[in-house]
C-alpha cells in the first residue's frame, strides 16, 4: 500500500510478513498482485477518475462516474509506474526469489481488462478522449475535429444487431492497443526493476497476468487484449481465468480446454485459474452450503469442475488453481473422484489419458478472429435478443446454484453465451476425432508447421460481420487479407454461426 503520503510504500501491512514469511521458509513461490483499483487517500482527485459510458439504456448516475483511476490520465500514470516499481524492488529486497512474479492489475476482481459496472463501457475521460483522438491521427484514420471530440458512447444493454460501423471498432481498436500497451510497459518495469541479488546474479521477478473468460459477447465490453500480450517479450505466465457460469448458469466446461488451447503457441507458462464463486455457495461464516452432497459425487457442481480441469489437462495446461474456495480443503473431495473419462457418463472426454498434460500436438485448428465478437453484446440464450433456450450441457447441472440471467432459465436449460455455445458446439465435434485441437485467433498464428500437420481445420464466420470480401471490424481489411494467404495452400471447412433472430445472411 502507498495510504498515508506519497512514497510511503509499504509491503507488509496487515500482517503480510507473517504470512508471505511463512510461505517462502515453507519453500512456497509467491505471485504478488500488485492492485490498483482505487487512488490512496492523498491522490483523490475526481479529475483523475475514468468515466463510463451514457450510452442507450446507460444509468449516468450508476455508469458515468467512476472509483477508479485513469491510466490515460499523465498524474495518474506517473504515480502507478512508480508505485509498480517500488513494490516490486522492496518485494525481491526483502523475500528475494520466493517472489517468482509479481501482476500488476487496475481491474476490480485483478484481471487484465477495463473495469465495468452496470454494464457500463470505460474509459470516457477526458484524458482518454485526448488519447484515443491522438491515436486516430497516428493510425491516419477519421482524424477528429477537435481533441475532444467523443468516441461513440456504448450501449449498457444486450446489442442484437451486429455492429458494423466503422467509427464503433475504431474506438475498440483503440481501447484494445492503448491497454495492451499500458499492461506491456508494466511488464516491462516488473522484469527490469533492480531489487537485488540472489546467489550473486541479479535477480527479476516473470510477470504474470490474469485473463478473464473470453470469446463472448462480453468481450467488446471488457476489451480482449490477451492476444497482444501473449506475444509480448515482458509476459511470462498465462492464467486462464473461468467459473464455467459466465451469465448465471452452468456452461460447458469445454471453453475451459478452448481457452488454454488459446494460449498455446505463444512459449509462455499457462494456468487454468478455477473460480468457484459462482457454482459453489458459502454460507456468512465462510463454509461450503451442502458440501457432502455438493462435493461427493459424479454430478452438478463437482462433475463440472472434475470436467473443467480434465479439458484444461488435455489441452496442455502446466498449472491449475483454484480460487475463492471457502474451505480450500475441499478441493480434495472435488477431484477425489477423477479419473480418465472412463467409468463416468462424461462422453466428451473419449478416455483421452490426463498424461498428456503439458504437451500440445493439435492435429486439428479452430480460426476465429477475436475481434468478431465484439459486434455483439449480452448475446444470452433464453434471456436477451429473443434467442431460444439451449439445454444444459449435463442434465445435473439444474442442481448447480443460479443467478443474474439464470432466473430466466427453464427447467433442464442454461443461459449461456449463443456464440461461444456455437465455438464449443464446433470444438467438442473436432475432438471426437482429434486429441488436441488449436483454437487461432490471430492469422499470425496460423504457422507453416501447426498447418502442415493438421488434418481439420474449420473457420466458423459470423453472418454480416465477416463477408465473403470483407470482415467489419478494426483491422478486418489486413486480417482477412492474411488469413486468405496462410489458407491458400491448406483450405479450411466453413461454419456459418447463424443465430436464430440475429442477422442471419452473409
Amino acid at each position: 500500500t502507498e495510504r498515508e503520503f506519497q512514497g510511503d510504500v509499504q509491503i507488509d501491512s496487515f500482517n503480510k510478513e507473517d504470512v508471505m514469511a511463512t510461505a517462502c521458509e515453507s519453500g512456497f513461490s509467491l505471485n504478488i498482485i500488485v492492485t490498483m483499483r482505487e487512488f490512496p487517500l492523498w491522490l483523490n482527485d475526481e479529475t483523475l477518475f475514468e468515466k463510463g459510458s451514457v450510452g442507450e439504456n446507460c444509468r449516468a448516475d450508476k455508469t458515468e462516474r467512476s472509483l477508479s483511476p485513469s491510466i490515460a490520465n499523465p498524474i495518474v500514470w506517473k504515480h502507478a509506474t512508480e508505485y509498480v516499481a517500488a513494490v516490486t524492488k522492496l518485494l525481491i529486497q526483502k523475500y528475494g526469489d520466493c517472489i517468482v512474479s509479481v501482476s500488476p492489475s487496475f481491474n476490480n476482481e485483478f484481471e487484465t481488462r477495463y473495469s465495468q459496472v452496470w454494464g457500463g463501457m470505460r474509459d470516457y475521460s477526458e484524458s482518454s478522449i485526448a488519447s484515443y483522438n491522438e491515436w486516430r491521427i497516428e493510425k491516419e484514420l477519421s482524424f477528429p475535429k477537435i481533441k475532444s471530440d467523443p468516441p461513440p458512447h456504448f450501449p449498457c444493454a444486450e446489442v442484437c444487431d451486429p455492429i458494423t460501423d466503422k467509427d464503433v471498432h475504431e474506438w475498440l481498436g483503440f481501447r484494445e492497443e492503448f491497454l495492451a500497451s499500458k499492461y506491456t510497459e508494466l511488464c516491462k518495469i516488473v522484469k527490469t526493476t533492480e531489487g537485488g541479488d540472489v546467489d550473486g546474479k541479479s535477480y527479476h521477478p516473470d510477470c504474470l497476468l490474469h485473463f478473464g473468460e473470453f470469446f463472448s459477447s462480453t468481450d467488446s465490453l471488457n476489451t480482449n487484449i490477451f492476444f497482444k500480450l501473449a506475444k509480448s517479450e515482458f509476459v511470462d505466465h498465462l492464467v486462464m481465468d473461468s467459473n464455467m457460469a459466465l451469465f448465471g448458469s452452468p456452461s460447458s466446461p469445454s471453453i475451459v480446454g478452448i481457452l488454454v488451447s488459446a494460449a498455446q503457441g505463444y512459449g509462455k507458462s499457462i494456468h487454468y485459474e478455477l473460480a468457484t464463486e459462482r457454482i459453489l455457495k458459502c454460507t456468512n461464516e465462510g463454509k461450503l452450503e451442502n458440501d457432502k452432497e455438493s462435493l461427493d459425487s459424479d454430478s452438478g457442481v463437482s462433475f463440472l469442475i472434475q470436467s473443467g480441469i480434465k479439458r484444461a489437462l488435455e489441452s496442455g495446461v502446466h498449472a491449475i488453481g483454484v480460487t475463492n474456495l471457502c474451505d480450500p480443503k475441499a478441493i480434495k473431495n472435488l477431484v477425489s473422484n477423477m479419473n480418465d473419462g472412463e467409468g463416468t457418463d462424461d462422453s466428451h472426454s473419449k478416455g483421452i489419458l490426463l498424461s498428456g498434460a503439458s504437451s500440445f500436438k493439435p492435429t486439428a485448428i479452430i480460426f476465429i478472429p477475436y475481434r468478431a465478437f465484439y459486434a455483439y453484446q449480452f448475446a444470452i440464450s433464453g434471456s436477451t435478443c429473443g434467442l431460444d433456450h439451449i439445454q444444459c450441457w449435463h442434465e445435473s447441472f439444474r442442481n448447480i446454484p443460479v443467478f443474474d440471467h439464470g432466473k430466466k432459465a427453464i427447467p433442464g436449460t442454461c443461459t449461456v453465451d449463443a456464440f461461444q455455445h456455437k465455438l464449443i458446439n464446433v470444438w467438442d465435434d473436432l475432438r471426437t476425432r482429434h486429441a488436441q485441437v488449436a483454437v487461432i485467433a490471430d492469422p499470425e498464428q496460423l504457422t507453416e508447421d501447426l498447418l502442415k500437420f493438421s488434418k481439420e481445420r474449420i473457420f466458423p464466420r459470423f453472418p454480416c460481420v465477416m463477408k465473403d470480401e470483407t470482415w467489419h471490424f478494426f483491422e478486418g481489411d489486413e486480417l482477412f487479407a492474411s488469413y486468405k494467404e496462410k489458407s491458400f495452400n491448406y483450405p479450411f471447412s466453413e461454419v456459418l454461426f447463424e443465430i436464430p433472430g440475429l442477422c442471419s445472411f452473409g
